[in-house]
Order: structure tokens, then sequence, then C-alpha cells
């Protein structure tokens, strides 16, 4: 019957990927099965009623794919392979970062065993710091997630077999470390640029000090307003999906603004003043060449290209995604998710 589809559905989307098939066929020949013997029980064949009855005594969704699954701490179940996942590609990533700086730094220092030894403690010390607060974050922003989706904790209230949403054969699993990876780094953002802006540039090591080279224009400062607002609203769209584990008509709907918002920004930044400038100080201390007015205007305009190519691409790409988003919307099948009656 098409409410054991619904029903079977709902407990694959809160059951990990790899596990998903194995233990949702299990429970539909349970529940038919079941349904079979109170059907020949009762001499009659099976209705809606009897169904309903049967899933109800089975349980909600998310408490039967809670029983299926170890318990955890702090976060749950549905969320920790997924926590898992997206620490090791953030740890990595930031393990790469600090490398790339020790190399660099290296280049930059002399080869005095003193001065190599500076440099490792500072990469010692600035990796054990990335990897902390990396963590932390990753912990408080995986814990909200846990604590404002009511799906992926198991409802004690009561529940209506009926009420379950339509199988919908064009819909494809929710990509939850994705969603998880993106509200990351999108949190990382809005902390970033609105309480440590100061602290955005290049560091490098000169002899044995290391030094601290900003890039960024007041121009760029006056679209983080914007971009914060950007930021915040795909907070939003990243929670409301990883809640409801599936893409509805209304968080496409969203997700598509969001895209033309990003693209209008983007085009904002090509067509306005550049959002890098290096000044003769700058240059200097990147050590890349004289800083002299003629040099710095041409490594500005080659830098100024450069971006805009940069965001020539982001537009491009925003707009084959936004092209996708609408292309979803329009074959997703616009189904009650009630049953009539």
């Amino acid at each position: 019957m098409e409410i054991i589809d619904r029903y079977v559905a709902e407990v694959g989307r809160n059951l990990p990927e790899k596990s998903r098939p194995d233990i949702t066929r299990e429970i539909r020949s349970l529940l038919e099965d079941a349904l079979e013997d109170r059907s020949k029980a009762a001499g009659r064949a099976p209705d809606e009623g009897m169904t309903v009855a049967l899933l109800k005594e089975f349980g909600a969704p998310a408490k039967v794919a809670a029983s299926y699954l170890p318990p955890r701490y702090l976060i749950g179940p549905q969320l920790y392979p997924t926590f898992m996942t997206v620490l090791k590609v953030v740890m990595t990533i930031l393990v790469v970062v600090m490398l790339i700086q020790f190399g660099v730094a290296l280049t930059r220092a002399g080869q005095s065993i003193g001065e190599f030894v500076a440099v490792f403690a500072q990469l010692r010390a600035n990796l054990m710091g990335g990897l902390v607060r990396g963590l932390g974050t990753l912990v408080i922003v995986f814990a909200i997630i846990q604590w404002t989706t009511p799906n992926l904790k198991v409802p004690d209230m009561d529940w209506d077999p009926r009420k379950l949403p339509p199988v919908d054969k064009h819909e494809k699993p929710v990509k939850i470390v994705e969603l998880a990876m993106e509200l990351v780094f999108t949190v990382v953002a809005i902390v970033l640029f609105n309480f440590y802006a100061d602290h955005v540039g290049i560091y490098l090591m000169r002899g044995e000090e290391w030094r601290f080279v900003p890039f960024l224009s007041q121009a760029f400062f006056s679209y983080v307003p914007a971009l914060t607002v950007l930021w915040g609203l795909t907070v939003i769209k990243d929670l409301w999906v990883i809640r409801d584990n599936r893409w509805t008509t209304a968080s496409r709907v969203f997700s598509i603004a969001l895209q033309v918002f990003t693209v209008g920004i983007l085009i904002a930044m090509l067509s306005g003043a550049p959002i890098f400038a290096l000044g003769p100080e700058a240059v200097e201390s990147l050590g890349w060449m004289g800083a002299n007015a003629a040099t710095v205007q041409a490594l500005e305009t080659s830098l100024m290209l450069s971006m805009r190519l940069v965001l020539a691409f982001a537009i491009l790409g925003s707009g084959v995604e936004l092209i996708k988003e609408v292309f979803k919307l329009w074959i997703q099948p616009r189904v009650s998710p009630v049953l009539p009656g």
C-alpha cells in the first residue's frame, strides 16, 4: 500500500545511506507480513484503517530508525557519521594550509637552527590552535543542528501515518555532508568577516618576525553587510533542509532566491571598485619586488584582472546552479502530503 511506502521512505530518511537499503527492506517485509497476518485473522482484505493501526503500533519513523542505530552523545546517531566526515575534511584542510604556510615561512627564514626552530614552534602553535578552534566550531554547529531539528530526535508525541509525506520518484537523498560542510564554512565566514576582519590577509615570516599583509580593499568591506545577510539566510536554508531531511517546494524556492541574491552580489562586485588592494608597504612586506609606484600599479592591475576573472566564473557557476534549482523545482511533483479523508 502507498501508506506503507511512505512510512518506509520516512524511516529511510533517518538512516545512514550505507545501511538504508537493507534496513528499509527488512522493515517493509515485517510490515507486509504483519499486515497479512492481521488480514487473515480479521477475515477481510487489509484497508487503510488496519494499516494505520499497524503503523502506529510499529512506532514513529524516527523512533524506529533510532532503534537500528547505536546511541551517541551530544551529537545524535543521525548526525554523528556526517560530523565525523566533515571533521576529517576540515582537519585535513587545516593541516594542508598550515603545512603550506610552514613551507612559505621556511623560504623566507634564514638558514640558522634558531630561525628554523622559531618557525617550527610558530607552526605548531598555529596548528594546535587551528585544530582546537576547528573542532570547537564543528561541535557547536552540529550541536545546534541537533537541537533545532526535531526530525533528528525521537518523538514521543502521538503521530498519524496518514500525514506522512508522499514518495517522490524524482527525489534524491539529501546530501547531509555537503550541507553540513557548507553550514560550517558559512558560520566561519560570518564570524571571520564580522569580528576578525582585521586579521584577514597574508601572513609571512621575514627574518625572525611574522608580518601581516592585508589585501582586502574598503570596497570589499562595503559588501560585508549584504554578504552577512546572504550567509545568514544560507544557514537558515541548510538547517531547514537538514531538519526536513528532504527538499520541499518551499525550500527549493528559498534556495532559488538565495542563488539570485548571490548572482546580484557577484555582479555588483564585478562591476564595482576592486575588492583587493595592495599598497607599497604591502608589496615590500611580501618581498615580491621593489615598492615603486609603477610596479605597484602593474601588480594591482594584474590582481584586479585576475579577481574579475574569478568573479566572472563565480557568476557563471551560480547561474548554472540557479538553472539546476529551477529545473528541480519544475520536475518536483505537486502532491499533497495528506491522504484524502
